[in-house]
């Protein structure tokens, strides 16, 4: 029967809204409660029939609060339940000794967690599977989040989404820096649960991901990077899928085309070949040592490598290989990987492929190297020492972008909007200007061509902005990246232009 009185303990506001909405319209009263120390303030009136409580909490943690809760005999019939998005064997132990009568890990969907709700209220102790191993609780047939009014559910959804933008983009900035680790991994634990909860599976996934590697022990950018990226973007596109009419607009240029994938690894490989198949391309796989006279990458019409160090012994990406096939031709890798790559080797690809990608860029990086002439490598003598200049509306990237440039030797500007951008670029002439598609970034570009200035330019453009980047190669663009991006990633493709 429904009218039980429960207390929900989290600190994802979204979380705990959208746990509180659900359960209310069950019939529950609910009470709700952002820290530990909320909620012992709170039961000091109050003695829930069932208290949720999150794991990991400022401050004093879930499981200290549990033990302070068995503490207090008034809530000896008080049900406590965990909620914690760790799976590993000594979560169970944990939560037993702290008191705890069951513990559901996370990602948990809505009816799920209802289910779940009402098994602990009628058997206690005794409910089924109190405590659960398992890592996904799989959702009856029907019912759901779309239980919730539209207005209050995309309220909810838009919130987290631009909270975990902000944050995401805010660690991927601070990855080369002042990158906190711990606090990194408790962000992103706590995304699995509320990602799952609000609907958002990849998020999930992609979370657990970058929580397993925060967890190892040894840690270094170039091993967060990528999956720190992907994580970003799919804050931007959350159902990690490519949408019909965009792919239908790939396809009239990809369709059919058979692509050559040369010593990718399997994550790689699952990556591409997904997004190809969405195409309708299709993918043919070589190992790294596979030669590129072989008839069989002959008969392709594109080539992706991949750029790591267990291939960079292979013929496509030697210093010294004349005579490689005449095809279109991307390398995929990590941007300290790219970095590394001898010039001679970076000329022979007509773009760039990063780790963390989504399968939407990688089918548009695949048009363009198509449809896009090969651009050779800049000739004139270097200016301003390489000079970069930067027009871009994020203010919290900077820093990082200035800082990763002068580590390669690029003397960085900024500029904050169109006027000053061609005032610079007309006063220092540096080698490559990176320009916001959402700060006057296409007025700079016809600015550039009508005045035959002499610079590489690079276009940001959001996720999904295929039009934004047509739009950007027509009036001459060179490159571009898709917000959010490592600085790392930045520099790669700075190098790339100016060769």
């Amino acid at each position: 029967m429904a009218g039980e009185s429960i207390l929900v303990v989290e600190d994802i506001p979204e979380s705990l809204k959208f746990t509180a909405a659900i359960l209310r319209r069950e019939g529950y009263r609910v009470s709700i409660a952002s820290t530990a120390e909320q909620a012992l303030s709170t039961l000091r009136f109050l003695q829930p029939d069932l208290i949720l409580v999150d794991f990991m909490l400022p401050g004093m943690n879930g499981l200290d609060l549990t033990a302070r809760i068995r503490q207090d005999s008034r809530l000896e019939k008080s049900a406590v339940v965990a909620l914690t998005a760790a799976s590993e064997p000594e979560t169970e132990l944990k939560a037993r000794q702290a008191g705890c009568d069951g513990y559901l890990t996370k990602p948990i969907e809505a009816r799920a967690l209802l289910a779940r709700v009402r098994d602990f209220l009628d058997f206690g102790k005794e409910a089924p599977g109190a405590f659960r191993t398992d890592e996904v609780l799989e959702a009856p047939a029907g019912g759901g989040i779309s239980d919730l009014p539209d207005n209050q559910l995309e309220e909810l959804k838009e919130s987290f989404l631009k909270g975990g933008r902000g944050v995401s983009r805010q660690l991927l900035a601070g990855l080369d820096a002042d990158f906190d680790a711990e606090k990194a991994t408790g962000t992103v634990h706590k995304w699995i649960g509320a990602a799952g909860l609000l609907g958002f599976p990849a998020i999930s996934a992609k979370a657990r991901e970058l929580e397993t590697i925060l967890r190892s022990a040894a840690l270094t950018p170039a091993q967060l990077r990528g999956p720190l990226t992907s994580l970003a973007r799919a804050f931007h596109n959350p159902s990690g899928t490519i949408s019909d009419s965009v792919a239908q607009s790939l396809a009239r240029v990809l369709g059919e085309k058979r692509v050559a994938l040369i010593g990718l690894n399997d994550e790689a490989a699952d990556l591409i070949c997904a997004a190809l198949e969405k195409a309708g391309a299709r993918a043919r796989l070589f190992d790294a040592t596979q030669s590129p006279y072989d008839e069989a990458v002959g008969l392709c019409h594109l080539i992706v490598v991949h750029v790591r160090p267990e291939n960079l012994i292979s013929r496509w990406l030697v210093k010294d290989a004349p005579g490689l096939p005449e095809l279109p031709t991307l390398f995929f890798g990590s941007p300290e990987d790219l970095i590394a790559l001898a010039p001679e080797a970076y000329t022979r690809a007509d773009g760039l492929l990063m780790e963390g990608c989504l399968p939407e860029e990688a089918l548009m990086r695949l048009r363009l190297a198509v449809t896009q002439p090969r651009q050779a490598a800049a000739s004139s003598p270097a200016r301003e020492a390489d000079g970069l200049l930067v027009a871009y509306g994020d203010p919290a990237a900077h820093p990082a972008i200035v800082a990763e440039a002068k580590e390669y030797g690029l003397h960085c500007r900024l500029a904050s909007n169109g006027p000053e951008t061609i005032l610079l670029l007309q006063t220092l002439r540096p080698s490559v200007a990176v320009l916001d598609a959402n700060l006057d970034g296409f007025e700079t570009l016809a600015a550039i061509r009508a005045e035959a200035l002499p610079v590489r330019t690079i276009l940001v453009a959001s996720p999904g902005e295929e039009d934004a980047v047509t739009r950007g190669f027509s009036l001459g663009a060179g490159d571009y990246v898709v917000e959010p991006f490592s600085s790392m990633e930045l520099i790669a493709r700075v190098k790339k232009l100016i060769g």
